[in-house]
């Protein structure tokens, strides 16, 4: 016998279905919403910025091209934190499909403030509340886990350390939040500094990140008479690399990173995982999803292996040797 009672929950939750299962109703063609944090949304194209090049190549492969069954939508926070709740509001607002989101912490949980019923794909470590965690289902966030931050600072640390066994005090290039994080890389990195004998000093970032954002930021590494530098894996930090490396190298820090696209621009080395290659696999649960899958029903996918580059050609400028055990260990070295 059908009651007021189940036909008002049966209308409810024909009206709670999916977009995504509305959008297969139609011919299966989405609207996505692709988030960037600090790059200009001109960058959000396969051929320019790597990672989103990625993501987007990876689509069109499984049959996901944009004007024919997939429409897109580029945004961007432009390495502005304080802009990132409203940039999420608005993206939510346009009623997208799916996001995804590249990068930041801030705008990241923008997001899931603003929206639990939208799908979001992000290549970010668990541990922000995004999710309860790899293995427990639940919630509107999935992706790829990037390395485990908290637990590669110290090997970060030990690595640079062994390329330039002088060094004792690092500044430490990160958000603010990152920084003051008690779960985070900064935490890890504070408490393995005196294993090493080495001493952390902040150079942080915060509000409209540009240019004279590192101006002072390095300015303070150098008050502080830091000898070394490690960088976070801030999103901000990745799009701004090129200077990041510049200025580091015109100051002779021996430098470590987070991924290799700061060796690719000249830095001393790196220690983590491909991002491009994370994101190529983010662009297949985007394909997932499109295809039925739950959100919630899926686990996040994790870095299957960690790469170490090294830049012969910086170590030499600088004055330093890469020690044999750590060439073994290389990915690669670029001469």
């Amino acid at each position: 016998m059908l009651t007021h009672r189940s036909f008002v929950s049966g209308a409810a939750a024909a009206m709670a279905l999916p977009r995504l299962a509305r959008a297969q109703a139609r011919g299966r063609t989405f609207k996505l919403a692709l988030v960037e944090a600090a790059e200009s949304a001109n960058e959000i194209f396969e051929g320019k910025n790597p990672l989103w090049s990625a993501l987007l190549a990876e689509l069109r492969r499984l049959g996901h091209s944009e004007g024919q069954n997939l429409n897109l939508a580029r945004w961007s926070g432009a390495a502005d934190l304080n802009r990132y709740p409203s940039l999420a509001q608005e993206v939510v607002k346009s009623a997208p499909d799916l996001i995804v989101a590249r990068g930041a912490g801030p705008l990241l949980a923008a997001l899931k403030s603003a929206t639990t019923t939208i799908p979001v794909v992000t290549v970010d470590p668990v541990g922000r509340g995004l999710t309860p965690g790899l293995a427990v289902a639940g919630g509107n966030f999935i992706g790829v886990m990037v390395d485990p931050e908290a637990r590669m600072a110290g090997k970060r640390l030990q690595l640079l350390k062994q390329t330039a066994p002088q060094l004792t005090r690092i500044a430490y290039l990160d958000r603010r939040d990152q920084w003051e994080s008690t779960v985070d890389a900064a935490e890890a990195a504070r408490a393995a500094g005196p294993v090493l004998g080495l001493t952390l000093t902040p150079a942080l970032i915060e509000g409209q990140i540009d240019e004279a954002t590192y101006t002072r930021a390095f300015g303070r590494a150098i008050e502080a008479k830091a000898d070394g530098l490690y960088v976070g894996l801030a999103a901000e930090n990745v799009s701004f690399r090129k200077s990041i490396v510049a200025r580091a190298n015109f100051a002779k820090l021996p430098a470590i990173y987070p991924t290799r696209d700061f060796v690719e621009s000249g830095g001393l080395m790196s220690y983590g995982s491909n991002l491009a290659e994370l994101y190529r696999r983010a662009g297949g649960i985007v394909d997932r999803i499109f295809k039925g899958a739950k959100p919630s029903d899926l686990r996040w996918d994790q870095a299957a292996y960690f790469e170490l580059v090294l830049h012969g050609v910086t170590a030499k400028a600088q004055g330093l040797t890469f020690p044999p055990p750590l060439l073994a260990l290389a990915t690669d070295v670029f001469e």
